[in-house]
């Protein structure tokens, strides 16, 4: 993954000094832009709302019309306060219980190129972002069942609850 992160940063360094150079060389033929944009999604689910941050940057071609540079994004635990009731495979027991609460958290970055319109005699833009990265999730135990009973890291345990199926990584 630390491959994939300086690979794209080298990218995007590319991308800004060839944006640099246009610029400079053809000042008046050329015109190539930036743009740094927050993020804040919400998903509808059945009885909460999924919160995300995050934030795009990068440069805009071909006047505007084309957009590449760099996405980052994540749906974190302080901000989604909601858990899940799990049940734990027959014979499994945690503290006791034979289900215990999780949250989820998700996180990525990457790559996003998109085509980008503005409306006819308005400052209304759309784009349609496709981003290339990676993406890595996870449940994990929430509120006092943080606190294990034999004092292992949590993760020790959610790994072992799980079968080490509580992360994945894309």
């Amino acid at each position: 993954m630390k491959k994939i992160f300086i690979t794209l940063v080298l990218l995007f360094t590319v991308f800004i000094a060839i944006a640099h150079d246009a610029v400079s060389s053809n000042p008046n033929k050329i015109k190539i832009g930036w743009f740094v944009s927050p993020e804040y999604s919400t998903m509808f689910l059945t009885g909460h709302n999924g919160l995300a941050v995050g934030f795009l940057m990068g440069i805009k071609l071909f006047k505007g019309h084309l957009k590449v540079g760099y996405f980052n994004y994540g749906r974190s635990g302080p901000i989604n306060r909601y858990t899940v009731n799990t049940k734990l495979p027959t014979g499994v027991t945690y503290k006791g219980k034979s289900s215990i609460d999780l949250r989820a958290d998700y996180g990525a970055f990457g790559l996003m190129i998109a085509p980008s319109f503005t409306l006819p005699k308005s400052n209304v833009e759309i784009d349609f972002p496709v981003n290339i990265g990676s993406i890595g999730a996870g449940f994990y135990l929430a509120g006092n069942d943080r606190k294990t009973p034999d004092g292992r890291r949590v993760s020790e345990w959610e790994n072992e609850l799980f079968e080490g199926k509580d992360a994945a990584f894309a």
